[in-house]
Protein backbone atom coordinates (compact mmCIF):
# COMPACT_ATOMS: atom_id res chain seq x y z
CA UNK A 1 0.00 0.00 0.00
CA UNK A 2 1.36 3.45 -0.87
CA UNK A 3 1.88 6.27 1.60
CA UNK A 4 -0.75 9.06 1.61
CA UNK A 5 0.31 12.27 -0.11
CA UNK A 6 0.74 15.11 2.41
CA UNK A 7 -1.22 18.35 1.87
CA UNK A 8 0.42 20.76 -0.54
CA UNK A 9 0.02 24.28 -1.83
CA UNK A 10 -0.26 24.89 -5.59
CA UNK A 11 1.29 28.11 -6.91
CA UNK A 12 0.05 29.37 -10.27
CA UNK A 13 2.47 31.80 -11.91
CA UNK A 14 0.61 34.17 -14.23
CA UNK A 15 2.97 37.11 -14.61
CA UNK A 16 4.74 36.62 -17.94
CA UNK A 17 5.24 39.50 -20.36
CA UNK A 18 3.70 37.74 -23.36
CA UNK A 19 5.29 40.11 -25.87
CA UNK A 20 4.72 37.68 -28.74
CA UNK A 21 1.09 37.06 -27.74
CA UNK A 22 0.23 40.76 -27.63
CA UNK A 23 -1.40 40.81 -24.20
CA UNK A 24 -1.64 39.05 -20.87
CA UNK A 25 -1.25 35.29 -21.31
CA UNK A 26 -3.63 34.66 -18.42
CA UNK A 27 -6.39 36.65 -20.14
CA UNK A 28 -6.14 34.83 -23.49
CA UNK A 29 -8.93 32.38 -24.15
CA UNK A 30 -8.81 28.72 -25.08
CA UNK A 31 -12.08 26.91 -25.81
CA UNK A 32 -14.13 29.73 -24.30
CA UNK A 33 -12.21 29.99 -21.01
CA UNK A 34 -9.27 32.12 -19.94
CA UNK A 35 -5.93 30.27 -19.81
CA UNK A 36 -5.57 31.16 -16.14
CA UNK A 37 -8.93 29.52 -15.41
CA UNK A 38 -7.80 26.30 -17.12
CA UNK A 39 -4.64 26.23 -15.00
CA UNK A 40 -6.48 27.11 -11.77
CA UNK A 41 -8.92 24.29 -12.39
CA UNK A 42 -6.07 21.80 -12.80
CA UNK A 43 -4.34 23.14 -9.68
CA UNK A 44 -7.53 22.71 -7.65
CA UNK A 45 -7.62 19.05 -8.73
CA UNK A 46 -4.42 18.43 -6.74
CA UNK A 47 -4.69 20.96 -3.89
CA UNK A 48 -7.29 22.78 -1.80
CA UNK A 49 -4.74 25.55 -1.23
CA UNK A 50 -4.16 27.43 -4.52
CA UNK A 51 -2.27 30.73 -4.72
CA UNK A 52 -2.27 32.90 -7.87
CA UNK A 53 0.89 34.98 -8.38
CA UNK A 54 0.44 37.61 -11.07
CA UNK A 55 3.21 40.16 -10.39
CA UNK A 56 0.64 42.89 -9.75
CA UNK A 57 -0.82 42.75 -13.26
CA UNK A 58 -4.36 42.44 -11.92
CA UNK A 59 -5.39 39.01 -13.19
CA UNK A 60 -8.81 38.58 -11.56
CA UNK A 61 -9.43 35.31 -9.77
CA UNK A 62 -12.57 35.38 -7.67
CA UNK A 63 -11.92 32.52 -5.27
CA UNK A 64 -8.12 32.27 -5.18
CA UNK A 65 -6.19 33.56 -2.23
Amino acid sequence: MSEPIPPLTALVLAGGRARRLGGLKAERELRGRRLVDHVLSLARDVSDDVILLDRGRGVPASDVR
